[in-house]
């Protein structure tokens, strides 16, 4: 008979939790975490007989709140000279510090002024503005007019 009370009561509290998930407030439906790319921020890896280039780029998190985020993506490379042996000299390897470049990324995400176009967005790129629009809540692009930047979750 407890057990059976016990259920009872457990779905009378489940239920409303469960049900507060679904529909509610979707005025701010970009917000949520993001992968920013900036394909300029990319810097690809170089080998040659005497130096080595290795560059990693992971895309940056951007975490977008009230339409709105900002975040940095980074392209760090790590530089490996090498020399060959000769005339009594030996090989060497010198592998310096790796060097980071970055881009300072802001977004904001708005309504299209026009009834039923693409959501707008604009951002700025190490002080550089870049607009263009969001093609559904999971996917947005925009431009320069040479660089590009694309946001997905």
């Amino acid at each position: 008979m407890q057990s059976k009370i016990a259920a009872a009561l457990l779905a009378a509290f489940m239920v409303p939790l469960l049900l507060s998930a679904c529909g509610g407030d979707n005025s701010q439906p970009y917000d949520g975490t993001w992968n920013a790319v900036l394909p300029t921020a990319s810097i690809t890896s170089s080998f040659t007989s005497t130096q080595t280039v290795l560059c990693n780029t992971p895309p940056a998190v951007l975490v977008i709140n009230n339409d709105t985020g900002s975040t940095t993506q980074s392209s760090t490379c790590t530089t490996t000279v090498n020399t060959v042996a000769s005339s009594g000299v030996a090989a060497t390897s010198t592998t310096y510090p790796p060097v980071t470049i970055s881009y300072y990324i802001s977004v904001n995400i708005h309504s299209s002024p026009t009834s039923g176009q693409k959501d707008v967005l604009t951002a700025l790129v190490n002080g550089g503005t870049f607009t263009g629009s969001c093609i559904s809540t999971v996917a947005c692009a925009a431009s320069n007019g040479t660089d590009n930047l694309s946001l997905t979750r």
